[in-house]
């Protein structure tokens, strides 16, 4: 094979001949169809396995369309992009490690070539973002119910809204 230097330098043409990433930016279902397509796949194949909708959310949708096509030239050549947070985040987000899984099925089936442990992390990062976006969006319903006076209900319910206030 090629020395790793040479190996990356190739990439980094191959992938600049395919594509400009700052036309990219906010234009990624027009200027990378098939990027698009495997992450519209792998995003439909989540809700039945998973039960969790991902196709509505366009940031996420976008952003891992932008990955995907920013790093195929990487894929096509089997080269690994280290990350020294994928432990971390597969651990702290295992449902988005499930769901990047989904993706990089697709990935391979697109590349003919596996998505090796680094790239997995760094797409993890996308899906992760996108669950914690959902969290701080997603409001809490509380039921408070007192058998002895509505006072004590009522004092309990201002201190949990003062305690959580925004989820609530």
């Amino acid at each position: 094979g090629l020395p790793e230097g040479e190996q990356q330098y190739l990439t980094l043409a191959f992938e600049h001949s395919l594509l400009d990433i700052a036309s990219l930016r906010g234009q990624a279902a027009m200027t990378a169809p098939a990027c698009r397509a495997i992450v519209e796949r792998a995003l439909h194949r989540v809700r039945p396995r998973y039960g969790a909708n991902l196709t509505g959310d366009e940031t996420l949708r976008t952003a891992l369309a932008e990955h995907v096509a920013a790093s195929y030239g990487r894929y096509l050549l089997g080269l690994d992009s280290p990350n020294p947070y994928r432990d971390e985040v597969q651990s702290r987000y295992p449902l988005a490690h499930y769901y990047t899984r989904e993706l990089a099925e697709e990935m391979g089936r697109a590349t003919g070539m596996p998505v090796l442990p680094g790239e997995l992390g760094y797409l993890t990062m996308h899906l992760a973002s996108e669950l914690e976006r959902n969290a701080r969006t997603s409001k809490v319903h509380v039921a408070i119910l007192c058998s002895t006076a509505f006072g004590t209900a009522a004092l309990l319910k201002s201190r949990l809204e003062q305690q959580y206030a925004g989820i609530l």
